[in-house]
């Protein structure tokens, strides 16, 4: 999983919280131009670790592309499952989150909503991956119901 902008690695779910907090805290110490997203695979259950570049993240892509087509943010819909897709979920975009997100992700995608008083841009899907995005996409009225 490795790039030339990306580095990724797998850890035991287990000791990813300790990792999370022990790899931040030598990106400060040596001043690193790195940020850290810690998830967990909603399929496995394995812990990943990705170390990108500072201001590189799924919604920084979105906000460019937002201003690129001079779009709002209420205008995008984003489908996420995983810590790596936080950031594009609490940005204020409608979003879908699929069944298969851990239930702590999904805990803390709703506070961000509930502390912002978003209502409606939310959708939890009851189904997982791509029938759970399906779903979400009916739900905001991109395609039409069964």
């Amino acid at each position: 999983k490795q790039g030339p902008f990306k580095l990724s690695y797998y850890i035991e779910q287990s000791l990813l919280q300790n990792a999370e907090q022990h790899i931040l805290s030598l990106l400060q110490r040596h001043e690193a131009p790195y940020s850290l997203i810690c998830s967990v695979d909603p399929f496995n259950g394995d812990g990943l670790v990705d170390l990108l570049p500072q201001g590189v993240s799924k919604d920084f892509a979105l906000a460019w592309w937002t201003e690129h087509v001079n779009a709002n943010r209420e205008s995008i819909l984003f489908a996420g499952d995983s810590g790596n897709d936080f950031a594009p979920l609490t940005a204020g975009y409608r979003g879908i989150l699929v069944a298969n997100s851990p239930p702590d992700l999904a805990d803390r995608i709703l506070s961000v909503h509930q502390d912002r008083n978003w209502s409606g841009r939310l959708y939890r899907a009851t189904q997982q991956a791509t029938s759970g995005v399906l779903e979400g996409c009916r739900h905001f009225g991109l395609f039409e119901p069964h």
